[in-house]
């Protein structure tokens, strides 16, 4: 129980994790603070350790509790190496099939650890939030939501449920996905935990019935495709992003310009759009000539600089 218990039974973790295995679980019951067993019992009573005993932590709560207590991860390198040292300790276990369910439930802790915030709005907002884009930024051709966009984010989900080996060489950018609907938010969990909910089920069966993702040849004939599953879920998430980076973009310049906008403005939401016609179009990453796309993009924000979809409307 004292800080000396507590370093020992963090000690112990290492030397219990090559005994895990089917059948050989090991939980870690930890006292009070300052107290052994003797003085629990002669202050409680055996009462008092009986419900201690039923407190008992299973092994992987302790090492995620090594690992994540009193730290801080504010960083990607902090992050990097707490996975460097979860994967390290799991690795110490030597069957298979255990080493796998310790990997899949640090993985959902990891979640919900770096999950990012739901965005709050209304009376409860942050005070320093930035302010939402105003109605006549939100209706603008550059920042309005493309009706072809959840569709590249089911192909996203798609592949990534055909093709569950491509999830790790996408993690970090299936974790910003942050679908705005709870069932395919919660299939995103499941892809990135290795977990299975209900949620997650009714999305993905939701996703799979639409005729443009189930004929896609990646999830239509996967076996027969596990060389072009990984370039077409790279350009949908390519797509996805640019056409976010795109509206956050504007909408940030729209909560952060007083007056008239300048150059600046409009280099900014330029090179946005830019980024994501190429998206669409990689072949014109290659050339510095949009033809008929710049002239599409100039009088697309022509129109909204005319428009001042920056300004409130009185």
């Amino acid at each position: 129980g004292d800080a000396a218990g507590q370093r020992a039974a963090m000690r112990l973790i290492d030397m219990a994790l090559p005994l895990a295995g089917p059948g050989q679980a090991l939980r870690f019951a930890l006292m009070p603070g300052g107290q052994d067993p003797d003085d629990l019992i002669r202050s409680g009573g055996v009462g008092a350790m009986r419900a201690v005993l039923e407190q008992a932590q299973p092994l992987v709560e302790l090492l995620w509790r090594r690992e994540t207590e009193g730290r801080v991860f504010d960083s990607p390198e902090r992050r990097a190496a707490l996975d460097r040292a979860l994967g390290e300790a799991v690795a110490r276990i030597p069957d298979p099939a255990t080493r796998e369910h310790y990997t899949r439930e640090l993985k959902s802790r990891r979640w919900a650890l770096f999950a990012p915030p739901r965005t709050q709005t209304g009376r409860f907002a942050r005070r320093d939030a930035v302010p939402p884009p105003l109605p006549q930024t939100r209706a603008s051709a550059l920042v309005a939501t493309d009706a072809g966009e959840q569709l590249i984010e089911s192909m996203v989900l798609a592949i990534c449920a055909t093709h569950p080996h491509l999830v790790p060489r996408v993690e970090s950018r299936l974790e910003r996905l942050e679908p705005a609907d709870p069932g395919r938010a919660a299939l995103v969990h499941d892809l990135l935990a290795g977990t299975r909910s209900e949620a997650g089920r009714l999305a993905l069966d939701s996703i799979m019935a639409d005729p443009h993702v189930r004929s896609a040849p990646a999830i239509s004939r996967p076996a027969g495709a596990s060389e072009t599953a990984e370039p077409m879920l790279l350009n949908a998430l390519d797509r996805i992003e640019s056409r976010r980076a795109a509206r956050e973009e504007l909408a940030r310049a729209e909560a952060e310009i007083e007056g008239l906008a300048d150059e600046g403005l409009t280099w900014r939401v330029t090179q946005s759009a830019r980024a994501r016609i190429e998206a669409d179009h990689p072949a014109i990453g290659a050339s510095d000539d949009l033809g008929e796309d710049r002239k599409a993009l100039a009088d697309r924000l022509s129109r909204a600089l005319s428009e001042e979809i920056w300004r409130k409307r009185r």
